[in-house]
């Protein structure tokens, strides 16, 4: 892999994958929820939404089209923390897709009536989330741990934020926003060379100014509750976790992997298999640059949710106890790594990994390296990690339940656990 700072502080990260045909380029720029005014939350995923509803050249129905007759998939995504714009198409395309993407990002109109259309889009997908209430039960209890903070907003904003923002004012944001010192293009692929030097000249082009403060983010302890019509209750708890660079990351996913990220986990062998007591019930991971969390979630019928809740207590207190044998160890190592090792023979997931790596953490560890730092994690490393984590008097909790004493019921929930 090289990677190439532009003058404009634009870093261009190229790895050569000469064996496939497809190439896959991501433009990431360092302006996500974090770095919003809390008045404004929102205003990032909004424009990447505006970014494909019409530029100087194209309208929108042009831009559809456009992409569609490049024969692969151009999208984006908005995080807490950066916002991506992606193509994968085959090698021949790429020069095309990067022309496209680029036009997108200096010479959308942000007309006053496609925001207006485009507001109502998403307040539908806010909609959206709030009906699903195994989504909606993390989002509230992530909301609940960092309020008051950077983090503690959502990524879609609010039906309040979004409606006072305007054409100019989202034009203005993202052209302050979208600099080149925050931006990173990752590519990856059989990539030809006339087409990475239209790359670099395209991105040259962005304003090299200095990136968003994203603020200082932290954990607290949370309890939310939310009561809607639904057959089962949902439940998410969670507690203090790692910063994304930290370097017991490693340790943490192998944690989570053998406590509950596949069917031969603890938890999912304890609670569902043993005792019948749910269907689903997985660990998670949300890292930032500055904190993160490590949580379970659950989702088990109003009758056996205390008893789920027990359980997931004594294996918890289980593992801070007596750690993990060798074997757990191992299969959770040989898990993680081949999954990792598989998903990175795929042009789009190393363009994700080339570009989150050097946007969130100024670097990118080779395959190797990582399976290596896999490797070297040890059964103590496990225990002391759980000892640090799983202090029962810092753990959050989130509910999704039935109509009734929501806020009672959360309380119960605690006190089971």
């Amino acid at each position: 892999m090289t990677v190439k700072t532009l003058p404009n502080g634009v870093r261009l990260a190229v790895l050569q994958m000469p064996a496939v045909r497809s190439v896959s380029l991501g433009i990431w720029i360092g302006s996500g929820t974090r770095h919003e005014p809390p008045e404004y939350n929102g205003a990032s995923h909004f424009i990447e939404h505006m970014l494909f509803k019409g530029t100087a050249q194209y309208t929108a129905a042009d831009l559809a089209d456009r992409m569609d007759l490049l024969g692969g998939e151009i999208n984006a995504f908005t995080t807490k923390e950066c916002t991506c714009y992606y193509g994968r198409v085959l090698d021949e395309k790429l020069g095309e897709a990067a022309n496209l993407l680029a036009d997108m990002l200096f010479h959308s109109t942000f007309d006053e009536e496609n925001v207006k259309l485009e507001r109502g889009v998403i307040v539908e997908e806010i909609g959206m989330y709030e009906d699903t209430p195994d989504d909606l039960v993390v989002e509230k209890l992530l909301l609940g741990v960092f309020r008051d903070t950077p983090l503690g907003r959502p990524i879609l904003g609010t039906k309040e934020t979004l409606a006072g923002m305007t054409g100019a004012f989202l034009k203005d944001y993202c052209h302050s926003h979208y600099v080149g010192d925050n931006t990173v293009i990752a590519v990856a692929g059989n990539c030809k060379e006339e087409a990475l030097a239209e790359i670099e000249a395209l991105f040259s082009r962005l304003p090299a100014s200095k990136a968003p403060d994203p603020g200082v983010s932290s954990y607290q302890i949370a309890l939310s509750t939310v009561e809607k019509p639904t057959e089962q209750s949902h439940i998410a708890l969670c507690f203090p976790g790692i910063a994304i660079g930290d370097p017991r990351r490693y340790a943490v996913q192998l944690l989570s992997n053998l406590l509950g990220g596949s069917v031969s986990s603890r938890l999912f062998q304890r609670v569902r298999e043993q005792l019948g007591l749910c269907y689903s019930i997985y660990t998670f991971q949300s890292s930032h640059m500055d904190t993160g969390v490590f949580g379970i979630y659950l989702g088990t019928g109003r009758e056996t949710e205390q008893k789920a809740m027990v359980e997931i207590g004594n294996e918890l207190r289980r593992l801070v106890k007596d750690g993990v044998t060798d074997n757990e160890l191992y299969r959770s190592k040989e898990q993680v790594k081949t999954s990792m090792l598989m998903a990175l023979e795929s042009t789009s997931s190393r363009m994700n990994h080339i570009g989150k790596g050097l946007l969130l953490q100024n670097r990118v560890l080779s395959p190797e390296e990582i399976a290596a730092s896999y490797d070297r994690v040890t059964k103590e490393d496990i225990q002391e990690l759980a000892e640090t984590f799983f202090d029962m008097e810092k753990a959050s909790l989130s509910l999704v339940t039935q109509k009734g004493s929501a806020a009672a019921h959360l309380d119960w929930l605690k006190g089971s656990f």
